[in-house]
């Protein structure tokens, strides 16, 4: 006659259960949200749960949360009978959301200013000297000079010891990440970045907190005017 198994030993099994899906849904959400920030799932691009449950190696159900979760962070669109693709943002929306993070990671930017300690500045810098290191050669260093180029702003205003601040800053810069990784192949735009971070990182160290506002508004600036500069010319020359 065949055993039932304890109750105990079924709760046990079952809540197993459930904290391998939630690590499933969490890695397959991970994963797809990489590959949408470096721009290796295109904007506009259909995305067919089959094939992103191969690529990330989960099954489809965890797929499915992990499309749902960014489509509610803006990463993905859903459209009714005909599934999930890649968001696409137009020149307008992209200004749009530059603008809002003008403001942001100006207020951000000098709230981290003002409450930076030593381990911040020192933590701050080797995101910077990394950065600095970094010779585009190759898509491996330009995702590397991306992760780093992410660190680095995220750490600075991580400094700031506002949670929901650093979240809404990090929401806006992934949105146009993708896009954004257009420009590292230009020298022009590199070496201008460079320049601003350095300024960035110099008000921060110092403590000058007007500074530190304006330079991080000016760089948002900056990227926003030659991202849709970028775009205006490659629109044109494919029509």
């Amino acid at each position: 006659m065949k055993q039932e198994p304890a109750i105990g030993s079924r709760a046990v099994s079952k809540q197993g259960a459930v904290t391998e899906l939630i690590s499933a849904q969490e890695f397959a959400y991970n994963q797809i949200r990489q590959l949408l920030i470096r721009g290796e799932l295109r904007a506009g691009q259909s995305l067919r749960q089959e094939d992103l449950a191969r690529t990330v190696g989960v099954s489809r159900l965890p797929i499915r949360e992990a499309l749902n979760r960014l489509t509610a962070e803006g990463l993905v669109t859903l459209r009714p009978r005909r599934g999930y693709i890649v968001t696409s943002l137009n020149r307008d929306e992209i200004r749009e959301i530059f603008e809002l993070r003008m403001n942001v990671e100006e207020y951000a930017a000098r709230l981290a200013t003002q409450s930076r300690t030593p381990a911040d500045i020192e933590a701050v810098e080797r995101h910077l000297v990394e950065m600095e290191g970094i010779e585009l050669v190759d898509q491996e260093q330009l995702t590397r000079w991306s992760e780093c180029n992410r660190l680095f702003h995220a750490r600075l205003f991580d400094s700031s010891g506002r949670t929901h601040v650093c979240g809404v800053v990090s929401k806006l810069r992934d949105a146009v990440a993708p896009y954004i990784r257009m420009l590292i192949t230009s020298p022009e735009q590199v070496e201008e970045a460079r320049k601003q971070h350095r300024d960035i990182f110099g008000a921060f160290h110092d403590g000058d907190i007007e500074r530190a506002g304006a330079v991080s508004r000016l760089h948002c600036e900056y990227t926003a005017n030659f991202l849709v500069d970028y775009l205006d010319s490659r629109n044109s020359a494919e029509d």
